[in-house]
């Protein structure tokens, strides 16, 4: 049976009282206070708590015979030395009950006391905040009768004598190391305590002490109790602090937190976090607790280590000697390397199986006559595979590898063993690697490749897949028949790599997730094709260095890229792939594509990352421009017809359609700080707005029909103004008209309003399917002296905070320019 944490919980009482300490006083009619006495119990853990010894201030209220007779009202009380002083002394009066309450801590309390309710019973209501669980709250009442104006006039009065009481409650937690084995120390660190942050109690109650009975607030706050050192087997302690805390009722949850670490020897062996619920305890004010736990297999879901004898087995005689295991079988020969095995491989078809890991370094000469399988069975190799082909491009003996995991870490001292490469293979012919796994790790990390090629002919890599590797494959002055089907490229530098080639290079049904380029093609005259592939990469298909004598064509179907960089997913250039892209001639490359992929240099007119870019692309009349990765501060519309689609990484402070028609701005996001600046009638600056068309300085001609559609508008307005903008006094230009604004979310501080029209109207205007999340100075939509003989619709939007603004739609004098309203299916918060 599992045990709970919290096994034990015990309630410890701190009532010891320490001795009072009554300090002598001169004999006056002044009423002065004696030294206190705190009730505490010694610990030894860091004690967060008030004592006798470190008291040296308090607040004291006091009042005679009735609260109306005030003599003190929060007098502050502080030690010198042995004695007790205040600023303003007071005076005992002969045969009258004086009432006295104090409170301590007086500098930087967290409580506050309501007097009102005072009486002969108590104080009043005090409230206090739990910071962080170490500052305590003390109180004390008392009540002195005086004698006859003789008797007291003889200075028989002693001082005021405070027994204080805590309060708050006081917590600690200890832990027992409940393992029965010698090797195992535990540790608990960052232990935590959810309680409640604000509580309120009536001390104006008789017998309050009794009532134990605080008013708990809603919020919680948590409370660190530090660490338990390492806990050897058997043995128990506490944590590093005390912490004190609101009492509470025996219905109180309270939610615990602890990190255990587990030590096997000096070995850590497991790392956990643990959660506990405790309810059904009262924590009753001026007592401390102690929470205890075990920590032990059970409660950490532990499973004992048992053993069995399921056979011992006949002794048996090695095939060979120990010293050389057997690691290769050929014709069922054993071998003890794999060289050995494929120098014995003779005339006709060979299948060596590999029976273990292997780690060396083997040749393998492509022999006339003599075909080869490699089957690794699933083990190991660790080394390099040399391929010579003795460039014989077209003889017809094969060689296959597959089935084996080649594991490229840093290299083992007992082989010699080449850098750089798993396979490396020179005039290497009819070559198969099938169904094979390569994990480059230490040295050997993004710098290996897996499969280096030079000059080869007829290649296939299939069912591959590769981690950690500089790239899958490179492949340098290559022939016809090289292709990569069904592998996977995953946490590499590249992809793969051909160098030039002067036949169809093809990969197929491929998943490549890399950091440089996917596919790479050195300028050629052979063929690329690309099918079924997904490509996440900086650079996913790219042909480099295209010269005037190269005909590069590639072919691409099925095809998903994913690219964070430069956006675009294949590139022609005639230099480098690290460098700026040159446009190669038109006459040396060849794209056939289905998919709506970007390309550089085929559409790179409509596709820009930078402002200057932006700006001859817009003066040049292209009609649709796509904004890459980039900032772009202020745009000018200069044609009609233009159309501006933002996408992943585009930000840009201000559009202004500077009175052009059937503009659209889709997917764009905006930034409120890079919003235009304008001027005012009294030429005061301004924050303008993201979209302008037209604006109050009657000389400019407003735009129509415009399409916002998809645009997110965040950040912070610094001087006012409007995330949408269209106003146009100047009616005889022209004004704003026929807008739509449909699926944008507005999400900016600082605005007057969200949508801005004055002077305008036009045709129609469509507000629809957008989302208001922020909180402009006056409304989300703003329309001025709007006229118009079709409705403004506003329908299917979201008002999140429409609580906090003045209004979500304005039509101001509507009645005076004849505008109406439909608003339909829109969402407000309150």
């Amino acid at each position: 049976m599992k045990k709970s944490f919290m096994s034990a919980l015990a309630a410890l009482s701190l009532v010891a009282c320490v001795q009072e300490e009554v300090v002598n006083v001169p004999q006056t009619d002044a009423i002065t206070f004696a030294q206190v006495a705190i009730d505490n119990a010694t610990r030894a853990a860091v004690d967060p708590s008030t004592t006798t010894a470190s008291i040296n201030a308090f607040k004291v209220w006091g009042f005679m015979d009735e609260p109306s007779g005030l003599v003190f009202d929060g007098e502050e009380v502080q030690k010198s030395g042995n004695t007790w002083t205040y600023a303003n002394i007071q005076y005992w009066a002969p045969e009258h009950t004086y009432y006295f309450a104090a409170l301590s801590p007086v500098n930087g309390a967290n409580w506050t006391l309501d007097t009102a309710g005072a009486n002969e019973y108590g104080a009043g209501k005090v409230a206090f905040t739990n910071v962080d669980g170490t500052e305590d709250l003390i109180y004390a009442a008392t009540k002195v009768n005086t004698p006859a104006y003789d008797e007291l006039k003889l200075g028989n009065m002693e001082p005021v004598k405070f027994q204080f009481n805590h309060l708050l409650s006081k917590i600690k937690f200890t832990f027992t190391n409940g393992f029965l084995t010698d090797n195992v120390s535990v540790e608990v660190n960052n232990i935590k305590m959810t309680v409640p942050k604000t509580g309120e109690i009536d001390l104006a109650v008789e017998n309050w002490w009794d009532n134990d009975d605080w008013t708990l607030g809603t919020e919680t706050v948590d409370l660190a109790f530090g660490n338990v050192a390492s806990l050897a087997s058997g043995k128990s302690d506490e944590c590093a602090n005390e912490r004190l805390t609101i009492p509470t009722s025996a219905d109180q949850e309270y939610a615990i937190e602890f990190e255990v670490v587990l030590y096997m020897g000096d070995k850590e062996a497991l790392r956990t976090t643990k959660t506990s619920s405790v309810t059904g305890v009262a924590i009753e004010m001026g007592k401390a607790y102690n929470f205890t736990a075990e920590i032990n297999p059970d409660n950490l879901d532990l499973s004992a280590i048992e053993f069995d004898v399921v056979e011992v087995k006949a002794w048996e005689e090695p095939a060979i000697d120990v010293e050389h295991p057997i690691v290769a079988m050929l014709n069922d020969e054993p071998y003890s390397s794999l060289q050995s095995a494929i120098d014995a491989a003779t005339a006709a078809d060979n299948t060596i199986f590999l029976v273990a890991n292997v780690k060396e370094n083997v040749t393998i000469s492509q022999t006339a006559d003599i075909n080869l399988v490699i089957d690794g069975q699933e083990h190991t190799y660790q080394g390099t595979m040399r391929v010579s082909g003795r460039s014989a491009g077209t003889s017809p003996e094969t060689l296959t590898i597959k089935n084996i995991d080649f594991v490229n870490y840093t290299a083992d001292p007992s082989i010699d063993q080449y850098w750089g490469t798993a396979n490396q293979t020179r005039y290497g012919h009819n070559i198969t690697i099938a169904n094979c796994t390569f994990t480059m790790a230490g040295a050997a990390e993004h710098t290996a490749v897996a499969i280096d090629l030079y000059q080869p002919y007829n290649i296939t890599v299939t069912d591959v897949e590769v981690t950690g590797a500089a790239s899958l494959l490179q492949s340098k002055g290559g022939h016809d028949g090289i292709s990569v089907s069904n592998v996977k490229i995953t946490d590499c530098k590249n992809g793969i790599g051909f160098g030039t080639h002067d036949g169809t290079v093809s990969v197929t049904g491929a998943e490549l997730d890399v950091l440089g380029y996917g596919i790479r093609v050195d300028g050629t005259q052979g063929d690329l094709q690309v099918k079924d592939v997904n490509i996440k990469a900086l650079r996913p298909i790219i042909v480099r260095k295209i010269t005037a004598n190269s005909k590069n064509k590639v072919t691409i179907s099925g095809t998903n890229t994913i690219t964070p960089g430069d956006y675009y997913h294949v590139v022609f250039t005639a230099g480098d792939d690290d460098v700026a892209y040159i446009a190669p001639a038109a006459d040396n490359y060849e794209l056939v594509c289905s998919d709506a992929l970007k390309v550089y240099p085929a559409n790179m007119s409509e596709w820009v990352n930078n402002q200057a870019d932006l700006e001859s692309l817009l003066a040049a009349e292209t009609p649709a421009v796509t904004l890459g990765n980039g900032n772009f501060d202020n745009i000018k519309i200069l044609n009609d017809g233009t159309t501006i689609t933002g996408s992943e990484g585009t930000v840009v402070g201000c559009i202004n359609l500077n009175g052009k028609n059937n503009v659209t701005l889709k997917n764009i996001e905006f930034d409120a700080s890079k919003a235009l600046m304008n001027y005012d009638g009294g030429g005061t600056a301004r924050q303008y707005a993201n979209i302008i068309s037209g604006d109050q300085s009657k000389n400019k001609k407003g735009s129509r029909n415009l399409v916002i559609d998809g645009c997110t508008f965040t950040g912070q307005f610094t001087n006012g103004g409007a995330a949408i903008s269209f106003a146009d006094r100047n009616r005889t230009s022209g004004q704003s008209g026929d807008i739509t604004i449909k699926n944008c979310t507005f999400n900016t501080t600082g605005a007057y309003y969200d949508i801005y029209g004055y002077y305008s109207g036009y045709g129609s205007l469509i507000i629809e399917n957008n989302t208001f999340k922020s909180a402009p100075q006056g409304r989300a939509i703003y329309l001025g002296r709007y006229q118009s003989s079709t409705p403004v619709v506003v329908k299917g939007n979201t008002f999140e905070n429409d609580a906090t603004i003045e209004d979500a739609v304005y039509l101001q004098d509507h009645s005076s320019y004849g505008v109406s309203l439909e608003a339909t299916s829109n969402t407000f918060a309150d």
